[in-house]
């Protein structure tokens, strides 16, 4: 046996090496030509196949409604909708007189302490001062700003003259002009009668003088019309499916659900056509009644009025509900013929947060409004999903709940995080709130400056490039993956502040002459707003002995970028020269020059190029400096005509916390460097194909981006 062995060897080895090579391809499987496991259908040709539907109709409403011009003309339609409106609209009235009131009720010390704050106006003391009449209240409520949203209401004018009438009790044969005069009369009447908490709106009464008031804005001959019209036609709701992305899909294998966030039912067509049925000869309109004197111009008023009457039946009957439900029944369907796994559950999620943030990502920008909205949203959903959390731990049934509740959030913020803020080159992101804030009014302030440090979290790393000394914490990881996301969306944040011009000082109120307010006056105070009250004066709101706050911004920034694609460029990269030098090579000029202080040598010559993991402000002052020097560890050198002076006495960053940040980070981004080419050749190629075969037996990405991030502690 051994000798047969012995005398085969050679092929007995060969036989080994093919079927290991055999083996080896198995597991690679190349381009899948071995097949694989059974799995659902990879999510974005299961969204591919669904946006190829389009629009699809799954509810449908068919009805008769009876309209007549009165109807039309008076958009009887939205009755119920002026009630709700009216009723807001009186009880911001009488907030915005309320806030007036106090305002007024406060000593003059403080009201004058309080208009050092706001913006100059002439005459200050008829605004500030005086007590309230009708002959100034407008222009107190318009400084102080309480009306600014108020006046837009298309009720407002109607509601003034409403108020006027009740209060005054004058007659419709009185003539209501809605001029500033009677504005203020019917405004003075109310805050005159403040506090008034029992006065509510008789809602009925206000709506009948609403349509006496359209009524009367019709000419004679107008209100002689009479005509009276049936519609017969339908109404289809559903989804439009080309809308659908990979990011709304979530798919639960476990229980064999789907979720599809931000998708949400609408009226795809509403219409009354000519002939209702042609074959039984039933029309879509039929006039009912017409004195003769209608003409084109009112029948299409009334065809038009039918059809929103038809539309509002229909949500009446609750088409978009239906609509959801069939939706979701038609898609459990075709998701089980998609995955060939049986789908027991289709749920859409249209919260109301899913809502406006689909309406932004139309809009593709958002507004400092948006923010505001976004932020109070947030908060709200934050403190249910902390209050699941909490009794997910007691009632294990309630952790499907939590993670779907999760999982709308992070798929609101994924979208808005990349939509730009209005009017600024800056996306929405965890700061967005804090960063108009502080921006508003070009003063940096103690409080905001230490607002900005507690924002500016300790990342440490530890004993590698890739080990931060913490999970990233709740809510925070709703907005980002990993610390370095974090990172980077904070330097933008600073850097978009230290663009603003910003200051730090005392704001103060100054009344100077025109002449003196020149350029050379300009260029040495910060000067925020003016208001000339006079030929000759002007009330300036400037800031005190302003100093330049760019660098106290400055020294909050992390030192680097911490972004994977270049941390390992740098690491693999063989332009990049390991070296160790005493003295730098006058050929060498085009790279940097990376100087180890304890051993008092050049470790790496740096092209330019390859240098992006250096913050860009950072990067900036290192080559205003030519070198910078980080803990005492390394020196970062970018001009070498002085390189024996810099290596004495080379500059540093403000901040030690900086210095020693970064200092750390070189570190470890050279031991990582150190350790991938002392490798070898060989082992690389391996650690190559060890992440290939992980990679094939991993989860779809889909499938595990948004666990790994709410899994964190």
């Amino acid at each position: 046996m051994i000798g047969w062995l012995l005398r085969n060897g050679k092929f007995l080895l060969d036989v080994v090496i093919v079927l290991a090579i055999v083996v080896l391809i198995f597991l690679w499987n190349p381009m899948g030509i071995f097949g694989g496991k059974v799995k659902l259908k990879d999510t974005s040709n299961m969204v591919s196949e669904v946006n190829q539907i389009g629009q699809l109709v799954t509810a449908e409403y068919y009805g008769e409604v009876i309209a007549s011009i009165d109807e039309a003309r008076l958009n009887l339609i939205e009755d119920e909708n002026i009630g709700n409106n009216a009723i807001i609209l009186f009880k911001d009235i009488k907030s915005a007189l309320g806030n007036l009131k106090s305002f007024q009720e406060l000593p003059n010390s403080d009201k004058d302490e309080e208009y050092k704050k706001m913006t100059p106006v002439s005459r200050w003391r008829r605004i500030i001062r005086y007590d309230v009449n009708s002959r100034n209240i407008t222009d107190k409520l318009n400084y102080h700003g309480f009306m600014d949203d108020i006046v837009a209401d298309p009720l407002y004018d109607d509601m003034l003259e409403y108020i006027y009438r009740i209060k005054s009790r004058k007659p419709r044969n009185i003539r209501w002009e809605p001029n500033p005069r009677h504005r203020e009369e019917a405004l003075f009447m109310i805050y005159d009668e403040l506090p008034s908490p029992n006065e509510t709106l008789d809602v009925e009464d206000f709506k009948q003088f609403y349509y006496q008031n359209k009524t009367a804005e019709l000419s004679r001959s107008e209100t002689r019309k009479k005509l009276a019209m049936v519609g017969r036609g339908w109404v289809k709701a559903g989804f439009d499916f080309s809308e659908l992305k990979e990011s709304s899909l979530f798919i639960h294998e476990n229980s064999g659900e789907i979720h599809i966030m931000g998708l949400t039912p609408q009226i795809l067509n509403a219409d009354i056509n000519p002939w209702f049925i042609p074959e039984k000869g039933i029309p879509g309109f039929e006039i009912l009644d017409d004195n003769g004197r209608v003409d084109f111009k009112d029948a299409k008023l009334v065809k038009e009025y039918c059809v929103e009457k038809l539309l509002a039946f229909a949500h009446r009957a609750d088409i978009l509900q239906k609509a959801e439900e069939q939706a979701a029944e038609t898609l459990k369907s075709l998701f089980t013929l998609i995955t060939g796994k049986e789908i027991k559950k289709v749920v859409f999620h249209n919260d109301r947060i899913i809502q406006i943030a689909n309406r932004i990502e139309k809009e593709q920008a958002v507004s400092r409004f948006d923010v505001v909205l976004l932020d109070s949203l947030l908060q709200q959903e934050f403190d249910l999903i902390k209050s699941l959390m909490d009794s997910a731990k007691v009632d294990p049934r309630l952790r499907q709940s939590l993670f779907l509740k999760e999982n709308n959030i992070a798929f609101v913020i994924k979208n808005l995080r990349n939509i730009s803020m209005m009017g600024m080159d800056l996306n929405y992101g965890y700061f967005s709130k804090q960063i108009l804030a502080i921006a508003a009014d070009g003063i940096l302030d103690e409080d905001e400056i230490g607002l900005l440090d507690s924002l500016r979290l300790d990342w440490e790393l530890m004993d590698r490039i890739d080990y931060f000394n913490k999970p990233i914490p709740y809510p925070i990881y709703f907005w980002y993956d990993n610390p370095g996301e974090y990172i980077s969306d904070f330097n933008a944040a600073i850097s978009f502040l230290m663009s603003k011009n910003l200051v730090i000082g005392e704001l103060e109120s100054v009344t100077k002459n025109i002449s003196e307010v020149d350029s050379a006056y300009l260029a040495t105070h910060k000067v925020l707003n003016s208001k000339k009250i006079n030929e000759l004066e002007l009330v300036l709101n400037q800031v005190q002995n302003p100093i330049d706050a760019r660098e106290t911004l400055f020294s909050l920034l992390y030192p680097y970028q911490y972004n994977s694609k270049i941390i390992m460029n740098f690491i693999n990269n063989k332009e990049i020269r390991d070296v160790k030098l005493n003295e730098p090579n006058p050929s060498d000029i085009k790279f940097w020059h990376l100087y180890q202080v304890d051993q008092e040598l050049v470790i790496h010559l740096i092209p330019e190029e390859f240098n992006d993991w250096i913050e860009p402000n950072i990067r900036a002052k290192l080559r205003e400096n030519g070198a910078l020097n980080f803990g005492n560890k390394y020196i970062l050198i970018a001009d070498l005509r002085k390189f024996t002076n810099l290596i004495q006495d080379s500059p540093t960053l403000s901040n030690p916390r900086q210095d020693q940040e970064m200092a750390t980070f070189i570190e470890l981004l050279i031991n990582s460097r150190t350790d991938y080419h002392a490798q070898g050749a060989l082992k690389r190629a391996n650690s190559w194909a060890k992440n290939r075969f992980d990679q094939r037996r991993s989860e779809p990405t889909w499938q595990t981006s948004f666990r790994e991030s709410v899994r964190r502690p």
